[in-house]
């Protein structure tokens, strides 16, 4: 009888072996076939753009000035409306605004999470072309799965542009578009459950994110029309986000607590930190730091789709792996069951411990006859069949663990890069001004999201091979030591713990007389001491100390690799050393998406944004886009009365303005100009002196690194022509 060798295991697992279940003819004719669906739908999502182009403005005509008709009352042509409608429309409609603005961060989210499918379909072959032309080269194949994933991907434009543009009619088509996605979803998911355990769980995992994002986003829609439901007349093309209002009360906030006191702000930050729970405080903090959103902060679109969708392709990769891992040994452990009828049934007993000795026996026997032989090897190729799967599915879940736990780490720490830049510039990362230029800012606005996916990818499967290998390698050791003759490991130990005990002691002794010999005030003072007895100790332990620099340099060798692939999954953190942390385009990626980032969003920025474009607003003298439109209004409800909004006339009357303010923001104003409003009674002189001072300084600074602010300075010219925005400015500290 011939022994085990590598063609026999290979044959071994590619048996053929009678399934579980078999899947009936009607079963098989049953299931729903999306590639059936795309056709129609790629065609209605052409068609729909071609439509929302002709409601899209014109770049050109928003950045214009409107042009007022020399005779008002005299009724346009019909050949000149068209013109003028032409002039206007058509515009070229976005699918997302992840640029400008933060209204719809988690719909936008939600619509990739849709799109999962498609992102899992270039780790799988459902879009290759192995079904159309099996003999494909492959190049061809690789080319044709491309083609057809950018194909497929405009399925998920309509869902885009109703979310962008809004409008009670995109809200609609949105509504009967996510409705009939989620439907065909479940009937898709409840007919599949016929085909078997390993059909359900493939299709489960790469549809289950589909189902749960189009709930999301056709919530999200019934929502959007709910509250806009008292004028829908006025919101029939464009509708305002819903969640705008939010966006705007924390950049005011922000901005306000700016302009505080300093006793005020500190005084409130430690009234929060007394109210800290002390249990799981770590958790609660990384917890709360990623729904703070503080100083202003607000998560990118771009960051939050693809941290999530990382997630779930993760998932993805998870249970796909595991199921085709698990379905190969299967076929192996039926394979030796159906020679060998007495081998345990369950992975339980398989792995126990009277079990593993038992069929360790094999090693180091002199048995010669060849069926016990053979069956000796099939007992112990069994065992280790079980101990493999046990030993890859703990190290897969712990890689799945260790980047989600990743992903909670980029939040918390783009969150923290932001409101640090936010508070003190880009000095505290010169590399983005080093490293970067206008190309690469651009390119890493464009690619980091989705190279943040690819290396989450990327760093689950080597996560994975690593602590496989790390679980595989100490199962052996306790394997070989504990049932076999060859117990290494324990001789090993048994003749170098002198020298393993003379190495610690060594270390620590020279760790405490460098701290309490060596140096200064034990350690706490930079500083010498006993120097001659210092310079003594350094001749005489400088040829023990290249021995350990050895075994440093080893452990170096083994930790830094491990290191790298931990963090191998994090595009915010470089792997490499800092002189060629230049060649990762991952990271550079990432900071050319922080640098945009920070750029259009900072909160001090926006609200300044507001200012300037008051003046728009209120003469009616430019267009803006809806969003940003929606973003000024609140932004002038928010800092007045409710009861009092813009108007016309704002800059005919700047005194009946400043009595609309808030009793907070009053007390900003400075009382240089009569006009305005004195600070409140309970202020004190010098904490009015010191707001002041602040103020002044915060207006100084602007002044400088903004020049062509001063032409709205009171003591220019032509100020009187621009009363609105100089109040605002005024109030904000422009005495």
């Amino acid at each position: 009888m011939e022994r085990l060798d590598f063609y026999t295991l290979m044959w071994l697992f590619r048996s053929n072996t009678t399934p579980v279940f078999v899947p009936t003819d009607e079963c098989k004719q049953s299931q729903i076939v999306m590639r059936d669906y795309y056709s129609p739908m790629i065609y209605f999502a052409m068609a729909f753009y071609i439509f929302m182009c002709f409601f899209t403005e014109r770049r050109s005509f928003l950045r214009g000035q409107v042009q007022t008709p020399k005779h008002p009352n005299k009724r346009l042509s019909i050949s000149t409306r068209i013109v003028n409608y032409f002039k206007r429309y058509p515009g070229l409609p976005i699918p997302m605004n992840m640029l400008q603005y933060r209204h719809s961060t988690v719909a936008y989210a939600a619509e990739y999470v849709c799109a999962f499918n498609l992102i899992a379909g270039i780790f799988t072959k459902v879009y290759g072309m192995a079904m159309v032309f099996p003999v494909a080269p492959v190049w061809l194949g690789i080319m044709y799965k491309i083609f057809a994933i950018c194909l497929v991907a405009l399925t998920a434009l309509p869902p885009f542009l109703c979310i962008t543009h809004g409008g009670l009619i995109c809200w609609i088509v949105g509504i009967i578009y996510c409705g009939f996605q989620a439907v065909l979803t479940v009937i898709s998911l409840i007919r599949s459950t016929c085909m078997g355990l390993d059909f359900i769980t493939q299709k489960v995992s790469l549809q289950l994110p589909t189902l749960i994002g189009f709930t999301y986003l056709l919530v999200y829609f019934c929502e959007a029309v709910w509250s806009q439901r008292k004028n829908l007349r006025n919101a029939i093309w464009i509708g305002i986000p819903i969640n705008f209002k939010t966006y705007v009360h924390k950049n005011v906030s922000h901005v306000r607590k700016l302009l505080w006191p300093k006793e005020t702000y500190q005084k409130r930050v430690i009234d929060a930190r007394q109210v800290k729970v002390k249990c799981c405080v770590n958790l609660r903090t990384i917890w709360r730091s990623v729904n703070s959103e503080s100083g202003g902060f607000t998560y990118p679109a771009g960051l939050i789709w693809s941290l999530s969708v990382s997630v779930l392709l993760q998932h993805f990769l998870l249970t796909q792996f595991l199921s085709s891992v698990y379905g190969v040994f299967r076929r192996g452990k039926r394979s030796i069951q159906a020679q060998y009828l007495d081998v345990p049934a369950t992975i339980y007993e398989n792995i126990a411990v009277e079990n593993a000795r038992r069929v360790h026996q094999y090693v180091g026997t002199n048995v010669t006859d060849p069926t016990v032989l053979r069956k000796m090897e099939f007992e112990l190729l069994y065992y280790w069949i079980d101990v493999f799967w046990v030993c890859l599915l703990i190290a897969t879940s712990l890689a799945m663990f260790t980047n989600v736990t990743n992903v909670f780490r980029i939040a918390v720490h783009y969150q923290q890069l932001c409101v640090d830049i936010y508070q003190h510039g880009f000095k505290i990362m010169p590399q983005l001004q080093s490293w970067l230029d206008a190309y690469k800012v651009t390119r890493g606005t464009i690619i980091y999201p989705s190279y943040q996916v690819s290396a989450m990818a990327c760093g689950f499967y080597l996560q994975a091979l690593i602590y496989t290998f790390i679980f595989l390698f100490l199962a052996l050791v306790v394997s070989l030591n504990a049932f076999t003759p060859f117990d290494f490991f324990v001789k090993w130990i048994k003749m170098w713990w002198p020298s393993l005990l003379l190495m610690t002691a060594f270390v620590t002794a020279q760790q405490l007389a460098i701290r309490f010999l060596f140096t200064q005030h034990r350690g706490k003072t930079y500083g010498f001491d006993n120097i001659r007895a210092l310079q003594l100790y350094t001749f005489l332990c400088s040829f023990y100390n290249v021995f350990f620099g050895v075994v440093s340099g080893v452990g170096r060798t083994l930790y830094c690799p491990i290191s790298s692939a931990l963090v191998i999954s994090r595009l915010d953190v470089s792997p490499l050393a800092r002189p060629i942390q230049s060649l990762d385009t991952g990271h550079l990626a990432f900071l050319g998406f922080l640098y945009m980032d920070v750029l259009k969003n900072n909160p001090t920025f926006r609200v300044f944004l507001w200012i300037l474009l008051e003046r728009y607003t209120s003469a009616e003298d430019a267009h803006l886009e809806s969003a940003l439109l929606a973003e000024v209004n609140q932004f002038f409800a928010t800092i007045r009365k409710p009861n009092c909004l813009l108007n016309a006339k704002f800059h005919q009357e700047p005194r009946a303005a400043t009595n609309s303010l808030e009793p907070e923001t009053k007390s900003m104003v400075p009382k240089s100009d009569e006009n305005l409003e004195s600070t409140t009674g309970t202020s004190t002189a010098n904490e009015a002196r010191r707001k002041r001072s602040r103020i002044r300084w915060f207006l100084a600074y602007t002044l400088i690194k903004n020049p062509d602010l001063l032409k709205y300075r009171k003591s220019c010219s032509d100020r009187e022509s621009d009363w609105g925005t100089a109040l605002i400015f005024e109030k904000l500290g422009g005495g």
